[in-house]
């Protein structure tokens, strides 16, 4: 594979995860549908973000931090 190509199998610097966040993934399903289901709550439209609490700050770096940095969001 060249140098410049991209390499989708793999964690980039945007998306690999360290250590201490290995156990959060311990718990999802391993099945299409389980996976689908636990994926649902993670993504949000910007317009909602006000009314679930989310700031300004965290909503103006929404594309520029890696996944390692990302704090989990908490709902009630």
């Amino acid at each position: 594979m060249a140098d410049d190509a991209l390499d989708y199998s793999r964690p980039g610097p945007f998306t690999s995860l360290d250590a201490m966040q290995l156990q959060l993934i311990e718990s999802l399903p391993d099945d299409p549908v389980g996976i689908c289901a636990a994926a649902q709550g993670l993504v949000i439209q910007p317009v909602d973000a006000a009314a679930l609490g989310i700031g300004e700050a965290r909503l103006a770096e929404k594309n520029i931090r890696p996944v390692s940095e990302l704090a989990p969001l908490r709902h009630g």
